[in-house]
């Protein structure tokens, strides 16, 4: 099959501010007219056909999604750095558009949104994401990632997790739980720059919804260095671990809900801007260091 290929960055760019101050489509009753379905698992993945397969009857939906699995990858675009990316039609449910990118989640979005789509989408889904995106794991998340870039483009997003090996019940349960949550009010009217990131335990086990919070609890690495050749300086070292900071975690806070069996909705936004500092910055003339202009070299 003949790959194709998207190589202009200058023009992705304009079009992308042109997608962040565009206008949406009246709503008709029938809201989402047109989905861009991705992930960070891969095009293979069973979470984004139960998507697709959701969301076909009730608008046009298009799945553009990794060639392999990119978790972990955040918001990286390859795109950006390239100008260019390989793109290539795929076989998917009956009534979805598909394409394979060589790149990661967030290329997904931009390619898709600007340049395979007939016209912005209205909505972005990014999932089902293979095991959950709790506490701060979405600051390395490819699906949280993908949910990023396309609220920074100004277009309603949802970001879905699941438990580890999800039985098929709880994918198709979880898939038309998204597609009710994605027909309200609150995710039609999201304001440009936010975005939902949802986390849907074993379908059997959900005992309602609850939003909340992300648990301030932090997972880092542990390493060891493996043994190296005595003529050689560089070093290895490998992750043999993981070693969590324990902090008191609300009992109303994403990573306690979700064991307790509840699906649980963050709403996030893509601003990090700090605007308390900012105020007290810049009321305060003093509190930084003050610039003097040299003349000729020391």
């Amino acid at each position: 099959m003949r790959t194709r290929y998207v190589p202009t960055i200058s023009g992705l760019l304009l079009a992308g501010l042109l997608l962040s101050t565009g206008v949406r489509a009246a709503d008709d009753g029938h809201w989402p007219h047109r989905v861009l379905i991705t992930n960070d698992d891969g095009i293979d993945a069973a979470g984004i056909a139960a998507l697709a397969r959701a969301f076909a009857p009730i608008a046009d939906t298009y799945v553009v999604a990794p060639v392999h699995n990119q978790s972990g990858t955040s918001n990286y675009a390859r795109v950006m750095q390239t100008g260019r990316l390989n793109v290539t039609p795929r076989e998917f449910e009956p009534g979805v558009r598909a394409w394979a990118v060589d790149g990661y989640p967030a290329d997904c979005v931009i390619v898709g949104s600007l340049a395979l789509m007939d016209d912005r989408p209205d909505l972005v889904i990014s999932g089902i994401n293979h095991g959950d995106n709790l506490g701060p794991d979405w600051i390395g998340s490819g699906t949280v990632g993908a949910a990023r870039t396309a609220a920074l483009g100004g277009v309603p997003t949802i970001a879905v997790s699941t438990v580890d090996d999800p039985a098929p019940e709880t994918l198709s349960a979880a898939s038309d739980w998204i597609v009710a949550l994605a027909r309200t009010e609150l995710v039609r009217d999201m304001t440009p720059g936010r975005y939902l990131t949802v986390s849907i335990p074993a379908a059997p086990e959900v005992r309602g919804v609850r939003v909340t919070q992300r648990a301030d609890l932090l997972s880092v690495p542990t390493f060891s260095r493996l043994p190296s050749d005595d003529s050689s300086t560089r070093q290895t070292w490998v992750v043999d671990g993981l070693r969590t900071r324990q902090t008191k975690i609300p009992a109303d806070s994403d990573e306690i809900l979700f064991k307790a069996g509840y699906i649980v909705v963050v709403p996030m936004q893509v601003d990090e801007n700090d605007e308390t500092s900012r105020r007290r910055l810049a009321a305060d003339p003093g509190a930084l260091p003050s610039w003097a202009a040299r003349s000729g070299t020391d």
